[in-house]
């Protein structure tokens, strides 16, 4: 039996530097201590951030992940602190187009940075097994994913100049100023949709994924684009067939005015006829690497501010101000 789509895609593009994507289910309520803000320094692990955090007495990795709509811990790692699996319903978790019943469990405390979040449910899931069976046994890769039912109690910050990722006071506004383009997002399934644009082309929505560190673009954009393609390799569909694959460079590829130059990204699948096969785009940190990124989840609202903009901006216009 083949590897499916998805774990067969990720293993292929993490080994270009490409992709992972992960979706799940519901909200959560947490208890945050003062201060409501943390800053944390992140390091790309095979092209993703992954920070340290401390989880009771330990030290582990984790990712935030804005494809995620649930934040999943490694069960290896649950065990080895103790945790407690919920005696209620397993949890649906959805990655792209599968859906995994997972055991639930709550982690009493979170320390990142100098913040300390009470209670965080996960899904007690081995989600880089799922996405690369390759790497699962990896200890440096990240243990715990930061889904958006976390991240939303927070304005989030991914700032690739200085390796930084930040939770910032949900009262901030939102970055202003030159190099600073703002572009509206939507939530579905729990994960950030947004729209882009491919050279002038008809925009398409696509999943914003901090956890992917390749854009997907999807096939029928790049076949009416006249794209020509740079390699092509084999993948296993979902239903066992074979297809294909491509890594194409488009002239620009742009959310909003954000643009990024002659980027190489992959396409989203074909069978080995050329037929398209149905698959979720996504944005991922190839991308994102271009600008300091701020999503607001209450104002459903992010903001592109590109780096050579933030060399000379003033701190203030950087981080935002409180109201």
């Amino acid at each position: 039996m083949g590897i499916c789509l998805p774990c067969r895609l990720f293993n292929k593009w993490w080994m270009l530097v490409t992709v992972n994507l992960i979706l799940a289910t519901s909200a959560a309520t947490y208890e945050v201590n003062s201060p409501v803000s943390a800053t944390a320094g992140y390091h790309l692990w095979d092209g993703i951030p992954e920070i340290s955090v401390q989880v009771g007495p330990d030290i582990i990795s984790a990712t935030p992940d804005t494809s995620l709509s649930h934040s999943t811990l490694l069960p290896s790692i649950a065990t080895a602190i103790h945790l407690k699996e919920s005696t209620g319903p397993n949890q649906s978790v959805q990655l792209i187009d599968q859906k995994i019943d997972a055991k639930i469990s709550s982690l009493p405390s979170l320390v990142i940075g100098n913040s300390v979040i009470k209670q965080i449910p996960v899904a007690l899931i081995n989600t880089l097994g799922l996405l690369s069976p390759q790497r699962s046994n990896r200890p440096d890769g990240p243990s715990l994913w930061l889904g958006n039912d976390f991240l939303e109690a927070y304005q989030i910050v991914i700032d690739p100049a200085h390796s930084i990722f930040e939770l910032m006071d949900p009262r901030n506004t939102l970055p202003s100023g030159k190099g600073v383009v703002t572009v509206p997002f939507t939530l579905k399934n729990g994960q950030i949709h947004i729209d882009v644009v491919v050279a002038g082309k008809k925009p398409y929505s696509a999943i914003l994924a901090t956890s992917a560190p390749v854009t997907l673009l999807p096939l029928s954009v790049v076949d009416t684009s006249k794209l020509p393609s740079t390699d092509r390799f084999p993948v296993v569909l979902p239903d066992g067939s074979k297809g294909m694959v491509s890594s194409v460079s488009p002239d620009w590829v742009g959310i909003g005015g954000a643009k990024v130059l002659n980027p190489t990204m992959l396409t989203t699948p074909s069978t080995q006829q050329g037929k398209i096969v149905p698959f979720t785009p996504v944005v991922g940190m190839d991308f994102l690497s271009h600008f300091r990124v701020t999503i607001d989840y209450a104002s459903k609202k992010m903001t592109l501010q590109s780096l050579t903009a933030i060399s000379a901006a003033p701190s203030n216009k950087m981080s935002g101000s409180k109201h």
